[in-house]
């Protein structure tokens, strides 16, 4: 071959053919032949035609199937070995049916098999063609189902409510192959549409209408292909709802009888009104033909009886709501007369008795109206009941009757018989407040004899407290003074006077200054006496009384010498006595203070000596320490146990950060920095069979933490050093105190 020089040999004398193998599909080739005998191979015959090897091609990439109407399209990729020829075409096939179509290119794309059933479920298959032949069948595509969107279903009845219509429908005769799942009706004119989810006949209600406006409806299909064509369209239907309720207007009482005006309503929900019915509350109606606003008379009624009334409108879709009920009216007429009573005097003024009326007219009696005769005076009360009315700016000394009459929401009554005769005169002025001075649940009040004694002596006068309401009387005629008994300590009091005389009591005088009783406190209890140097301080408990004025200060005093302390302050507490003598042995009271005075003097404290105390010395830190070290315990020295309460009173026994914090100030670190910084000693250490060790040494002193059960921490010091360790507690070291 040429090229490639593949060869191929036959065994045979004649003419005859030779198959050269292993060739390249797609390119071309020409070929020579030679002849061979015992003697050798002949030249090359001339070159042959030229000829290109080729096979089928491979199988195409199988796509999507997409449905259509009675139809469906294949997507398939061109396959990547052509067999060495070019493709011409592909062919699609149906499964089942059998159904084929094919397509003339040579690359990728799409078949389009016609003559489907729709509503039947299909696969399909692709091959390749080329000069050599047709492929093997590529993979099955995905099912697909053709279909067609469904045919017009049948229209109903179109029914009308309020802004909406609902709409019956025979299903589809054809669904196009794909299951139904929803119709839709709309109306002409607006475009409302209602959907409903489904496959058969049915109802869709078309909301968001328009009442009194007339409409028609047409229904369609939907599948998975699509919406299907459009019914014929429904009869005319007008919605329309009730009309809205109308409204009460002015009610009006007469007597025995109401006036009832309504209003129209405002809409008529798309229908004209036919009639408005009014209703009494007693459950009486009356009926009112055409569609405008009016009123009704309503008779026959009982005064003082409360109505209410409400109206509806009606039309062809029914009636309406009720209205809002008409405010409560009650039919009335004028009270009648009222009974007169007895006439009680009074200072320029009256006092008139009257009794109700029998017949209050059907409308609640709201007042009565005394007048006077001479003068015409007039006083009005308000209430409904019988009772009593004061015609006041009347002439002291002239003689008066007195006529009344009752008054309702409709008008007055007739007069009442004419009263008893009366004479004004009054009760004194009142009298002048004058100081007002605290005592011991007591306080005593002075006034001022009114100018004006209304015309009659004064017989007496009587203060009265605020708050408690005590009262006490001095019977004269003039200035004076009064003492009301019966306070309580503490509590803040004013005064009001007043003067009496035949026709009663005057008016109180003003207030007077305000005071409050009290007395000195009682004595406090005495607690414990603590010594100190040169001093002692005192505890006690407030007294349980104060006398009623609060406590501001204590005072302690000493016995003897009588040196005294002061807290400021109303509770308990303590007090601190000085300038006392060391070693003297002292008791103490306590007193309290209020705004009466000192109060009374408490029990003796137990008797308390105050100590000498030991010689100080203040350290670099600010310290005060005891100057030498304790001298009890085994010749001053002392177990850990010992140690802790060795120390004297106002004094206790270094714990390690006191040490520690004395050890930074040493200079230098070591015994003689102790030495000079304290006046500490190498008094070395006691073991427990009573032998000293290191003395003149090391110095080991006590500090009060433990650090293990066995165990404390010490301060130690020697020649070149001083730190703060730990010793077990049963060796015995020297003791030195820190002030408290």
């Amino acid at each position: 071959s040429l090229p490639d020089g593949k060869t191929a040999t036959v065994t045979q004398a004649g003419s005859g053919n030779i198959i050269v193998a292993g060739l390249t599909n797609g390119t071309a080739y020409t070929f020579t032949v030679t002849a061979t005998n015992v003697i050798g191979n002949s030249s090359a015959s001339a070159a042959s035609n030229s000829v290109t090897p080729a096979s089928v091609p491979n199988a195409p990439t199988i796509g999507a199937a997409t449905p259509g109407d009675t139809e469906a399209t294949i997507a398939f990729t061109a396959p990547a070995d052509n067999g060495g020829s070019t493709i011409t075409s592909y062919t699609a096939t149906s499964l089942p049916d059998g159904k084929t179509a094919t397509v003339t290119q040579a690359g990728s794309g799409n078949i389009t098999v016609t003559g489907l059933t729709n509503g039947t479920a299909y696969t399909f298959t692709v091959k390749a063609n080329n000069s050599v032949g047709s492929s093997s069948a590529s993979a099955v595509s995905n099912g697909v189902t053709p279909a067609s969107v469904p045919n017009a279903p049948t229209i109903g009845v179109a029914t009308a409510g309020d802004k909406q219509v609902t709409v019956a429908f025979t299903a589809s005769s054809n669904n196009g192959g794909s299951a139904i799942t929803r119709y839709i009706a709309t109306s002409s004119p607006d475009g409302k549409t209602g959907i409903v989810d489904g496959s058969g006949s049915g109802s869709i209600t078309v909301t968001g209408l328009t009442n009194g406006k007339t409409y028609t409806f047409t229904v369609r299909a939907f599948n998975g292909v699509g919406w299907g064509a459009v019914s014929s369209a429904s009869a005319s239907v007008t919605p329309a709802t009730v009309p809205s309720a109308p409204g009460i207007g002015k009610v009006t009482r007469g007597n025995k009888q109401v006036t009832v005006a309504f209003i129209a309503s405002s809409n008529n929900g798309g229908s004209a009104i036919t009639n408005y019915t009014l209703k009494c509350s007693n459950g009486t109606t009356k009926d009112v033909t055409g569609s405008d606003a009016g009123s009704v008379i309503f008779i026959g009624l009982t005064n003082g009886t409360a109505y209410t009334f409400t109206v509806t409108a009606t039309n062809k879709a029914g009636t309406s709501a009720v209205s809002t009920a008409s405010a409560s009216v009650t039919p009335a007429t004028v009270p009648s007369a009222p009974g007169i009573g007895s006439v009680t005097r009074g200072n320029a003024q009256a006092t008139i008795a009257f009794t109700a009326p029998v017949d209050n007219g059907g409308s609640t009696i709201t007042s009565y109206t005394a007048t006077s005769l001479p003068d015409g005076k007039t006083a009005t009360v308000t209430q409904a009941g019988s009772g009593n009315i004061t015609v006041t700016g009347l002439t002291n000394g002239t003689a008066y009757t007195f006529t009344v009459k009752a008054n309702n929401s409709v008008g007055s009554s007739l007069a009442s018989a004419v009263s008893n005769g009366v004479t004004p005169a009054s009760v004194p002025n009142a009298p002048t407040i004058g100081a007002a001075t605290r005592g011991n649940a007591q306080a005593t009040i002075a006034f001022t004899a009114p100018a004006d004694n209304g015309g009659s002596t004064i017989t007496s006068y009587t203060a009265t407290s605020l708050p408690d309401g005590k009262t006490a009387t001095v019977t004269q005629a003039g200035s004076g003074n009064i003492i009301v008994a019966g306070l309580t300590n503490g509590t803040a009091y004013t005064f009001t006077v007043t003067a009496t005389n035949v026709i009663g009591n005057s008016s109180a005088s003003a207030a007077s200054n305000s005071v409050t009783p009290a007395s000195v406190p009682n004595a406090p209890t005495i607690g414990a006496a603590t010594p100190g140097d040169t001093e002692a301080t005192i505890a006690f408990t407030a007294p349980a009384n104060n006398g009623g004025s609060t406590i501001t200060k204590y005072e302690a005093i000493s016995s003897p010498d009588g040196k005294t302390g002061i807290v400021n302050g109303s509770g308990s507490g303590s007090i601190t006595v000085t300038g006392l003598t060391n070693g003297k042995t002292y008791t103490f009271t306590v007193r309290a203070f209020n705004g009466v005075g000192w109060g009374g003097v408490s029990a003796k404290s137990d008797p308390v000596t105050l100590l000498i105390p030991p010689p100080s010395v203040i350290s670099k830190t600010g310290r005060v320490w005891m100057k030498n070290d304790l001298t009890g315990g085994n010749g001053g020295f002392y177990t850990w146990d010992q140690a802790r309460t060795a120390c004297p009173t106002g004094f206790h026994l270094p714990n390690k950060e006191e040490w520690v914090a004395e050890l930074n100030k040493f200079s230098p670190k070591n015994a003689s920095g102790a030495n000079t910084a304290l006046g500490l000693k190498k008094n070395g250490y006691r073991y427990s069979n009573g032998s000293i060790s290191s003395e003149g040494v090391y110095g080991y002193y006590w500090s009060s933490p433990a650090s293990s059960s066995t165990g404390a921490y010490y301060l130690s010091f020697g020649s070149s050093n001083a730190h703060v360790g730990s010793n077990g507690k049963s060796v015995g070291c020297s003791v030195r105190c820190i002030k408290d």
